[in-house]
């Protein structure tokens, strides 16, 4: 492992699931944009959430609670992400200066998201700032606050491009780099919620794991051929075949840049620029100072 520059930063992230299961967290050492160095993973940790996931995953799906027990529910997901990003520190031999921290999803519909954690205690204990509520600025700026990603694939697979970074989570979507620096970001459709919610239904487990069961049975071919006659290459570019899968257009903004992705290619936010856009800074939306020991929203 090569010695930390001047430039370097060390940084803490975690991150749960819309399974409500465990807190994964890593420390990473951050190398300024350019910096022909990947990123590398110092130390890493997960922690199982419990009947603290299993409550949250009631709240999600509208059980009823007050609201003391709702922020009892929060509070018990602080610790365990602090006990997570603890375990993440030691394997790593090293503190971090700042530490992200996105909170378990409990609603995000309709302009409206919420991520429970509580970051004030976690920047406590760690002497560190937090950086939370990670997708309203995107909001406020007239996106919908997903895909998370896109900047983070850019910086890390822009060597890469072009490429499309496919990730498979509750949701599965999908990030598309292009060698000019144009990047699109946008939700393709429910992947692992849908797969849980069989698994808990036909098989009376919370999943289906290593895929043992579904390696024991066969495809269903008039499934397969509808899915893959979709997904053709000679349905790309047609809004019309797509819109019959995906959800509305939806539109990923950098709260850090001067324009709008969109979330589809057949339109552009009223704010984009003429010229395709590119991840790239403005003075006015330099990060906001931060104060050791205390919790950053973005």
């Amino acid at each position: 492992m090569s010695a930390q520059r001047p430039d370097d930063r060390i940084v803490a992230g975690c991150m749960s699931g819309t399974s409500c299961d465990a807190v994964d967290a890593v420390v990473l050492r951050v190398c300024p944009p350019g910096t022909p160095t990947p990123i590398p993973v110092l130390g890493s940790a997960s922690r199982s959430l419990g009947p603290t996931g299993t409550e949250l995953l009631a709240i999600s799906h509208g059980a009823r609670r007050t609201s003391g027990e709702i922020r009892n529910a929060v509070a018990m997901l602080t610790n365990i992400h602090a006990e997570a990003i603890s375990a993440a520190v030691h394997d790593a031999g090293v503190n971090p200066e700042l530490i992200a921290c996105h909170g378990q999803t409990l609603f995000h519909r309709d302009g409206l998201s919420w991520q429970a954690v509580a970051p004030a205690p976690i920047a406590r204990r760690f002497n560190a700032p937090v950086v939370h509520d990670l997708r309203s600025a995107d909001i406020a700026a007239g996106g919908q606050g997903a895909p998370i990603t896109p900047m983070a694939d850019r910086f890390l697979y822009a060597d890469h491009a072009p490429a499309a970074i496919v990730n498979l989570g509750g949701y599965c979507n999908i990030t598309s780099l292009d060698s000019d620096g144009h990047t699109e970001g946008r939700d393709v459709c429910v992947c692992n919620q849908l797969l849980d919610h069989a698994a808990v239904r036909l098989l009376g487990t919370p999943y289906d794991r290593d895929g043992a069961c579904a390696l024991q049975r066969r495809a269903d071919p008039d499934a397969t051929a509808a899915i893959t006659s979709v997904l053709s290459p000679e349905h790309a570019t047609s809004p019309t075949k797509w819109a019959c899968l995906l959800k509305p257009a939806k539109r990923w903004r950098s709260p850090r840049s001067g324009y709008a992705a969109s979330m589809d290619n057949r339109s552009r936010s009223r704010e984009s620029p003429a010229a395709p856009p590119r991840l790239r800074s403005r003075g006015a939306g330099r990060s906001p100072r931060m104060v050791r020991g205390r919790s950053v929203q973005v």
